[in-house]
């Protein structure tokens, strides 16, 4: 029988998603001495900087890759970068005197560098979906089951002495 997926709002990844692109643009602001974050509060105005940036990640990303799909693989992925820096560019403008960008070449690396960090930070915590998403569908052995088994082989042995001798 067919399961269908029910698609709830998960709130606790969209504060992550947040906090992730408040991260990464965070860091990027640090590296990057062509841009700079200005306000009384740097990290309130990082943290709303972030939440304007996971809006126009969330609104218009999907738009943007729908439009650029067949450049997408064509590029090997390149067209991601030129979505980042699109939607840089539209939070510098949506976040005068906030976030500021001193030239096009700053805002090519910033845009290389926020979606690198997106990746590392969103595969460290998780939030990329799995592959497999049935709930009695395959499941690969974890690493410590695979150490456990390469570090206790003397289980298995008993195991296969018992086998063969109920075989026999």
């Amino acid at each position: 029988m067919l399961q269908e997926r029910i698609l709830k709002f998960n709130w606790r990844l969209s504060v992550v998603r947040i906090l992730v692109n408040a991260l990464s643009l965070g860091l990027t602001v640090l590296i990057l001495p062509g841009l700079s974050i200005n306000g009384e509060h740097v990290l309130l105005t990082l943290l709303m900087a972030g939440i304007i940036f996971g809006i126009l990640n969330a609104l218009i990303r999907p738009i943007l890759q729908f439009i650029l799909f067949n450049f997408l693989f064509a590029t090997f992925g390149l067209v991601l970068v030129i979505i980042n820096f699109i939607l840089l560019f539209l939070l510098g403008q949506l976040t005068t005197g906030w976030f500021n960008v001193e030239g096009w070449t700053w805002l090519v690396l910033a845009a290389i560098m926020v979606g690198l960090f997106g990746v590392i930070f969103e595969n460290l915590l998780g939030m990329t979906p799995p592959i497999v998403d049935k709930p009695n569908a395959y499941q690969p052995p974890s690493v410590s089951h695979t150490l456990s088994r390469v570090f206790a082989p003397e289980e298995d042995e008993a195991d296969e002495a018992t086998e063969s001798g109920e075989q026999a």
